[in-house]
């Protein structure tokens, strides 16, 4: 499933000046004075009090894509497994489909038999 947001141009310009002031000072509680704080959340009691972070409403669209396992892909190796005995012992891999704590019986979005 791939879902895909749309943000405005301001809100990625300041999501990416985060990005870029993180990864060459350290976490995001090293971000240096000279950052570009909010564009649109203040503190209405203290307008000088500097606030890192946006309020954004985004809109969304997602489809599921289906990958057919058994088809070739262009440039791509197959990888030739001789032993089809599983991998593991986990029993949940074959425990009946049930609810419980680790388990469901409600089939996900988009699944095919």
């Amino acid at each position: 499933r791939v879902i895909q947001r749309a943000i405005t141009p301001a809100v990625y310009t300041y999501l990416k000046s985060i990005e870029i002031q993180t990864q060459s000072t350290g976490t995001l509680f090293d971000v240096p004075a000279q950052t570009r704080f909010s564009p649109n959340i203040y503190n209405t009691t203290n307008l000088e009090e500097k606030i890192l972070g946006v309020f954004n409403v985004f809109s969304f669209q997602k489809k599921i894509f289906y990958i057919d396992m058994t088809q070739k892909i262009n440039g791509a190796t197959p990888k030739v497994i001789s032993d089809n005995t599983p991998f593991t012992t986990n029993i949940f891999l074959s425990a009946p489909c049930i609810e419980s704590l680790y388990r469901t019986k409600i089939k996900p979005e988009g699944w095919i038999d």
